[in-house]
């Protein structure tokens, strides 16, 4: 049994698009191409509106109009604008603050560098006063071995009324003659001769040679 069927003998009806296809820059060539080729179909494209083209109504259900809608704006933009000033104030004063403390702290530090310069030549003379200081003392200490090389302390000696160098000078001549010194006291080699708190005499020769 043959399948195939014959085409009917009438031709089919092209159908009609009832409305004019609206084109628009956005399309596609899709819908050209479905309409070329599928003549039994087409494509109705919905009309936009730009948002420019739409006007809101006033209505009095409305709660505001454009003009109090541009003066909220306004009013924030102004507060915005305000705060942003008083931010800038306040960075640029935090800015001059860091600033002076920058300078404070760069004084200080430059006033630390000079107090440890000064210390530092403090303490050098320091060292150059203890050094000379040592040194007078050495002095001293050797004129003092000196002086007591040719220093002679005599105990036990009475003190006599008026006393003076000359009769002391005599006393020493006398001791001298009594241990019968060789060679004997000479006047010339007496540098001082005197009495002490204690009653000591004292004898100061010009040599240590006698």
């Amino acid at each position: 049994m043959s399948v195939q069927r014959s085409p009917p003998s009438t031709q089919l009806i092209k159908l009609q698009s009832p409305n004019p296809i609206i084109h628009y820059n956005s399309d596609s060539a899709i819908n050209e191409d479905s309409t070329s080729q599928h003549g039994n179909y087409f494509n109705a494209k919905r009309f936009k509106r730009n948002f420019g083209d739409i006007t809101p109504p006033s209505s009095p259900s409305s709660p505001f109009t454009n003009s109090e809608i541009r003066d909220l704006f306004d009013d924030f933009q102004a507060q915005q604008d305000k705060k942003f000033e008083q931010l800038n104030e306040t960075l640029k004063t935090i800015t001059n603050q860091n600033q002076d403390i920058q300078k404070s702290v760069d004084a200080l530090s430059s006033q630390h560098n000079d107090l440890l310069l000064k210390i530092k030549n403090l303490g050098l003379e320091n060292k150059n006063y203890r050094n000379r200081l040592t040194l007078i003392e050495n002095q001293l200490d050797q004129q003092e071995r000196n002086i007591r090389s040719t220093t002679v302390q005599i105990r036990n000696i009475p003190k006599q009324e008026g006393e003076n160098k000359n009769l002391l000078t005599d006393i020493l001549f006398n001791i001298g003659s009594t241990l019968e010194l060789e060679p004997p006291i000479l006047e010339s080699e007496i540098r001082d001769v005197s009495r002490a708190k204690s009653e000591t005499l004292v004898v100061d020769f010009v040599t240590t040679k006698l």
